[in-house]
This record gives structure tokens, C-alpha cells and sequence, in this order.
């Protein structure tokens, strides 16, 4: 995922993120899990792995189809901020892509919060 999916990224990487994660995908239909006296760590680890690659998938789908760049992620290959992407993308379990909009701040939640300072900082 750091290689495909790091904060700077472009439309080649992700794909070839999904085509890794899709070798991924074929190689867990042979794993094998053995629950045993000692316990059932390899049932958790599964589940772990199966979680890991399905959350995997959702970040490099919704980094797809986010073709701008925006905070720290930079994509490489859309290196603007598009205003009528302000919104969170959503990735369904069936790899479907949609768009939640984000509501404004409230002004008073706005005059409550100070500046951050970031000179210097690493933001990542």
C-alpha cells in the first residue's frame, strides 16, 4: 500500500496496486487455517488478512476515483484541487463508488478554533 497508495500517488500505481492486491486475493483462497488445543490464532489472523485486503481495496478504489489532490495526498497526476470533489467517496462492499457531501462548518465552531501553525512540520 505505501508503494501504490503513499501520499503521492498517480492513476499507474493504483492500478497496479489493485492487480497486486488481486494476486493477494487469489493466493488467501489457499490458505489453510487450524484451529487447535493451543487456540484459535489462525482463525483471528484470517480474519485480520481478509480485513486488511478488503480495506485495502476501498482506499485504492476511492483514491481512483479522487482525481485531484487534496490535503497531503497528492496525486501526481492531478495535481490541482477540484472544488466539486469536496466530499468523502464511499466504496461499497460490490466495489461501487459514491459520493457523501460534506456540510459546512458552523461559523461558531470556526471562531472557536485557532490557526495552526505548520511551518516546519511534516504533514503526512
Amino acid at each position: 500500500m505505501w508503494e501504490s497508495a503513499g501520499v503521492v500517488r498517480d492513476r499507474k500505481g493504483l492500478e497496479d496496486g489493485l492487480r497486486r492486491l488481486g494476486d493477494v486475493r487469489s493466493a488467501m483462497q489457499g490458505l489453510e487455517v487450524r484451529p487447535d488445543m493451543a487456540g484459535y490464532d489462525d482463525v483471528a489472523h484470517a480474519f485480520d488478512l481478509a480485513a486488511m485486503v478488503d480495506t485495502a481495496q476501498a482506499t485504492l478504489v476511492g483514491a481512483l476515483a479522487r482525481e485531484e489532490s487534496r490535503g497531503c495526498h497528492q496525486r501526481t497526476d492531478f495535481p490541482e484541487t477540484d472544488k466539486a470533489l469536496r466530499v468523502n467517496f464511499t466504496v461499497a462492499a460490490d466495489g461501487a463508488v459514491g459520493r457523501l457531501e460534506i456540510p459546512e462548518t458552523a461559523p461558531a465552531l470556526v471562531a472557536m478554533t485557532r490557526e495552526l501553525e505548520v511551518a516546519g512540520r511534516l504533514l503526512e
